[in-house]
């Protein structure tokens, strides 16, 4: 049985809170979480990769771990719309095609040109965490050298190419990836000369700490837009610098909270070690249940203002997905789908 990390499993608590949160397309909310949810995973993803697999038993692993999940959501998917459409007296016929090609398309954003192509929601990052961590592998067969100048022609052509046409299967969200995973890899390579240099100075911890967190800081105030799901940064270099100084703001936080707290980092260990299913079941609310409309029925019932739309809103997807881990976690057959022996 694998040891649990505590404070690893906090970091992804964190991340996949602030990755439910930012589905609720405030903006506020979205200057803080978009700059460092999803990169704390692929980060972790490449601090825990082991790359000694042969390439053939790497991508079974990873397809086992990462796309039968995928596909498992999208089945859920397309099974619950059929009568969820019938309900609000939809084309269910239609609704279900589209919802097949959402998911064997797999792009985290609708996209309308050259093309229509309907999202399958956050669960594109499945796919890209999977090619990233596959085109890693097969760069650790090249030299140093040539493997980072590939790295970056990579992550460079994704940015490019997603101006002009978004390509399957989240191809292009693997390739900015790509970049993460690898810092994750390179910093579990280097731990222990860090963790020695950080025991020399308080002080000097406490300074790169502080710079960390301002350039955080001024990438939060000055966001505009960092969307892996359609490989864009719109402040281009600096958001990814921006990612970067999150990351290591919020593994120091949760390090931090793992260390000298109990019962919060308790519940925030629960969510990370559960991150996976968690966005599964977000993603079938998130694509499912017209909130909207469930709201305005339950104004009909229970007196609430326009203005508590929101606690409305975080209140319901909580108990949502809280129930629908719950469920999947007690269907033998969904847990050896899901990963959870």
């Amino acid at each position: 049985m694998k040891t649990r990390i505590r404070w690893v499993d906090v970091a992804k608590g964190i991340a996949i809170i602030s990755i439910v949160l930012g589905h609720l397309a405030n903006r506020r909310i979205n200057s803080v979480a978009f700059t460092f949810h999803v990169p704390v995973f692929f980060f972790l993803s490449g601090y825990f990769l082991n790359l000694d697999l042969k390439v053939s038993d790497f991508v079974k692993k990873k397809a086992k771990s990462l796309l039968v999940p995928y596909l498992t959501t999208c089945i859920v998917i397309c099974l619950l719309s059929v009568p969820l459409n019938i309900l609000q007296r939809e084309n269910w016929i239609k609704g279900l095609v589209q919802w097949l090609f959402a998911s064997v398309y797999g792009a985290g954003n609708t996209f309308a040109e050259p093309f229509y192509i309907p999202q399958i929601g956050a669960i594109w990052f499945l796919l890209a965490l999977f090619w990233g961590e596959v085109f890693l592998r097969l760069l650790m067969n090249l030299k140093k050298g040539t493997r980072v100048c590939i790295l970056i022609l990579i992550f460079a052509l994704s940015l490019w190419s997603a101006r002009y046409l978004w390509l399957p299967f989240s191809l292009q969200a693997g390739g900015c990836a790509l970049i993460y995973i690898y810092a994750g890899h390179l910093f579990r390579q280097v731990e222990a000369k860090a963790t020695e240099l950080s025991m020399v100075s308080s002080e000097a911890n406490f300074v790169f700490f502080l710079f960390m967190a301002v350039n955080w800081i001024w990438t939060i105030k000055n966001y505009e837009g960092i969307y892996f799901a359609r490989a864009e940064f719109l402040n281009g270099v600096y958001d990814i610098w921006g990612n970067v100084c999150g990351v290591f703001v919020i593994l120091v936080l949760s390090k931090l909270l793992a260390d000298k707290f109990k019962y919060l980092p308790d519940a925030l260990s629960v969510a990370g070690r559960n991150s996976l299913l968690i966005m599964c079941v977000h993603v079938l609310e998130l694509n499912l249940v017209p909130w909207e409309k469930v709201f305005a029925l339950c104004q009909r019932v229970i007196p609430m203002s326009n203005d508590s739309f929101i606690a409305f809103i975080v209140f319901a997807k909580v108990v949502f997905i809280c129930v629908g881990v719950w469920v999947v976690l007690k269907i033998p057959f969904l847990r050896r789908w899901y990963g959870y022996k």
